[in-house]
C-alpha cells in the first residue's frame, strides 16, 4: 500500500472517529438537563419538607433512611382481584399517608418503603370489579 493511500486512510479514520465521539457527547447531553431538573426538585422537596414536613416527604428527601416494610397477605375469604394497600402514621399529622400499593391477585406479599416510625395498614378490595376501591362497599 503506498504512502499517499495509507494516510488518507489515516485521516478518514481519524475523522470518523472524532465524528463519532462528537455524536454520543452530543447525545448524552440531552440527558444533562433532566440530571439538573433533578437536583432542583430535590431541593424543592428539601425545602417543603422544612415548611411543612411529612412522613411522604421524608421518604422521599432521605431515601436511605427508608425501610422496607414486609409482610404475607393472609385473606380469610376467597377473592381473586386487586388489592390496595395503604399505610397510615401519625408521625407528623394524624392520620397521614404515606405510601399506597395496588396488588395483584393472586396477592401473597405486601412491600413498602417507609421511613422509620409506627404504620396502621389497611387493605381495601375491588369488590364490585369496577376497577375502583370504593369507600361504601361492604363485604
Amino acid at each position: 500500500m503506498s504512502n499517499a493511500l495509507r494516510r488518507t486512510l489515516t485521516r478518514l479514520s481519524s475523522h470518523v472517529m472524532l465524528l463519532t465521539l462528537v455524536a454520543l457527547v452530543l447525545a448524552g447531553c440531552s440527558h444533562v438537563g433532566r440530571y439538573f431538573d433533578f437536583w432542583e426538585m430535590e431541593d424543592q422537596q428539601k425545602q417543603e419538607f422544612s415548611k411543612d414536613p411529612t412522613a411522604k416527604l421524608l421518604r422521599d428527601v432521605n431515601p436511605e433512611s427508608s425501610f422496607m416494610l414486609v409482610g404475607p397477605v393472609n385473606q380469610k375469604t376467597k377473592y381473586e382481584g386487586p388489592l390496595l394497600v395503604v399505610a397510615v402514621t401519625d408521625m407528623f399529622k394524624k392520620r397521614e399517608i404515606v405510601v399506597t400499593r395496588i396488588l395483584q391477585s393472586p396477592a401473597l406479599y405486601y412491600q413498602a418503603y417507609v421511613p422509620e416510625g409506627k404504620y396502621d395498614l389497611y387493605f381495601f378490595a375491588d369488590l364490585n370489579k369496577n376497577g375502583y376501591f370504593d369507600a361504601n362497599l361492604h363485604a
